[in-house]
């Protein structure tokens, strides 16, 4: 069903996939100012809290279906502080932003739809446990053909 919680899941797993595997935490604390033109450039959360040198600018080309993705739910901005997706705004606590970035709601709308992991599938949902080498993401994705 367009636009329910379950087509938000499909296209926000798609778009972890198309941006390098970034996890959905990182993918909700996207800003307008991560967009570089056709890229999105930023570093991951778990390593802003770590020294300068072991931080790491990730940038991901946006492919048209990336685009698409962020056209269809992002919420249109010319502040490049606010957030792309209204997952979490400026005005939460950072306990607000953990409730609303909870990976096993995101995980059991995944489910719903048909996305069935197999291999490296935490790399998509919870990159935290992979290291920052190049990992291939195995998934199998069957859409529920009728509801």
């Amino acid at each position: 069903i367009p636009y329910s919680y379950a087509d938000r899941a499909k296209d926000f797993f798609l778009l972890s996939y198309l941006c390098s595997g970034i996890n959905f935490k990182d993918l909700s604390l996207l800003k307008w100012g991560n967009i570089d033109g056709d890229m999105i450039r930023f570093v991951r959360e778990k390593t802003k809290r770590t020294s300068q040198a072991n931080q790491r600018t990730i940038s991901c080309y946006m492919t048209s279906k990336s685009l698409a993705i962020i056209k269809k739910w992002g919420k249109p901005s010319t502040d490049k502080d606010d957030f792309i997706f209204e997952i979490v705004n400026r005005k939460d606590t950072n306990e607000e932003k953990q409730k609303k970035i909870n990976i096993n709601k995101q995980r059991e709308l995944l489910n719903k739809i048909g996305i069935k992991p197999i291999g490296c599938f935490q790399h998509c949902l919870n990159h935290d446990k992979i290291t920052q080498e190049n990992v291939l993401i195995f998934v199998k994705i069957k859409c529920a053909e009728s509801r």
